[in-house]
């Protein structure tokens, strides 16, 4: 065992076929072994963390070792970039599995292609690793504005018995369509709530709306479910400038964050007063007039009240938004949400 943790960081050497079938077994014993905990166990502890962190940590190691064995057969650590081509992984297998080179065993140089290789790897890992604390999502449409737009790609942490304060951006199951849902959490168990023209009524007191400059954007396609955004100023043509009455709506405790209003007296601007069930949750999207949240039942697309077990966890980071139809479309990514704490 000790000679073969020590093949593993051997760049000197020769990283035999054997050494690295060897390593690949352990490596796929591990993997079973906490994938088989994960099946058994996964109702009383998280251990899709404990998957993700221990992929991401033997990532790097088994990698390392086959760097070294494709050098050995003739071959560039650069042949590593086959992980993210669909079935190139079984040409990677091949190419391992190759007899050694003796032109090349013995020989390693650092060079640059293998740099790539590892640094592909490393880079691997580290998403891996990061998979087991936050978890990615995509928000297909403008229900969020302005906090989350179409195409923003966000990532959320899922929490084991997480209680969600009022205020927080949330990702849940939908609670009978079972999709990802997006909204925020304004109701707690036993609040009451009302919407009265347009404002939200919290156990008898109406939140406080500031009124700030109108919300303007570009009335196209956003995202690459291609989501068209309502307009406060509607007919705009395609391409032309859309706007949104936008507030900045504070809760008792002092937080706030902005909504919008596209029209007055919409359907939903005014509704009987609920009472949040025990072990429920009631949801609103920021953007008041174009989301389809707890204000509306399950009948007609709502959510109604959401169960406390279909949370998953609240929202961070919006890491990456794509404005196009497709990510492709370099030329319609927004700069300024990349990486953007979501409020």
């Amino acid at each position: 065992m000790l000679d073969l943790i020590a093949a593993v960081f051997d760049w000197s050497g020769g990283a035999t076929r054997r050494r690295f079938w060897s390593m690949a077994a352990l490596t796929s014993v591990l993997v079973l072994g906490v994938a088989g905990l994960e099946f058994a166990l996964s109702q009383e502890v998280a251990f899709h963390r404990l998957s993700f962190a221990l992929a991401g940590l033997l990532l790097p190691v088994m990698m390392s070792l086959a760097v070294r064995r494709l050098h050995d057969a003739g071959y560039s650590g650069l042949w590593c970039f086959l992980l993210c081509v669909p079935f190139g992984a079984l040409v990677l297998i091949w190419l391992w599995a190759k007899p050694s080179s003796r032109t090349q065993r013995g020989q390693f140089t650092w060079k640059s292609r293998h740099a790539w290789g590892v640094g592909f790897v490393c880079c691997m890992s580290l998403l891996l690793i990061l998979r087991g604390f936050y978890q990615p999502f995509w928000i297909p449409s403008g229900s969020m504005k302005p906090a989350l737009f179409a195409g923003d790609y966000i990532l959320a942490a899922p929490i084991p018995n997480y209680e969600p304060q009022r205020g927080d951006v949330v990702v849940f199951k939908h609670p009978v369509a079972g999709g990802d849902y997006v909204k925020r959490l304004i109701g707690l168990p036993g609040d009451r709530l009302q919407m009265r023209d347009g404002r939200v009524i919290l156990n008898g007191d109406p939140l406080v709306q500031s009124p700030m400059p109108d919300l303007t954007e570009l009335k196209s396609d956003a995202g690459p479910g291609k989501s068209l955004p309502r307009c406060a100023n509607d007919p705009v043509g395609i391409g032309g400038t859309c706007s949104k009455h936008q507030a900045m709506e504070a809760l008792s405790s002092g937080r706030a964050y902005r909504v919008l209003d596209i029209e007055p007296n919409a359907f939903a601007d005014n509704t009987h007063e609920v009472i949040v069930p025990e072990g429920q949750y009631y949801f609103l999207g920021d953007n008041r007039d174009n989301s389809l949240d707890s204000r509306y039942s399950t009948a007609v697309g709502g959510l109604g009240f959401v169960p406390a077990s279909h949370i998953i966890g609240p929202v961070r980071w919006v890491v990456f938004s794509a404005g196009g139809a497709s990510l492709a479309a370099f030329w319609a990514w927004r700069p300024d949400r990349f990486l953007k704490v979501v409020e």
